[in-house]
């Protein structure tokens, strides 16, 4: 499988953590949360700790407040820092 996560991400420190994000991290993050964080999102903060996706459009099948048919991802928070998302007031 080839991993196409370095070409997923933007040019950008918005929304990065320089930290890298460990297993105890997670689980530190999965406690102080109260659930269990998808593998999925796992995956992408193990390539870089949050950022800003190249691709910030994303088709849907439904309506949603944003358009008729996309929805738009400004950015994904990491793990830790400022303005991860085990931060209280995130």
């Amino acid at each position: 499988m080839v991993n196409t996560l370095h070409t997923f991400w933007e040019d950008s420190d918005e929304f990065v953590n320089p930290n890298p994000v460990t297993n105890e991290l997670i689980r530190i993050a999965e406690e102080k949360l109260g659930y269990k964080l998808p593998d999925s999102y796992i995956c992408l903060i193990k390539s870089q700790n949050g950022g800003t996706p190249v691709q910030n459009c994303f088709p849907t099948i439904v309506p949603t407040s944003w358009a008729e048919d996309h929805i738009y991802v400004a950015g994904f928070y990491g793990i830790g820092g400022e303005h991860g998302i085990d931060t209280e007031g995130i």
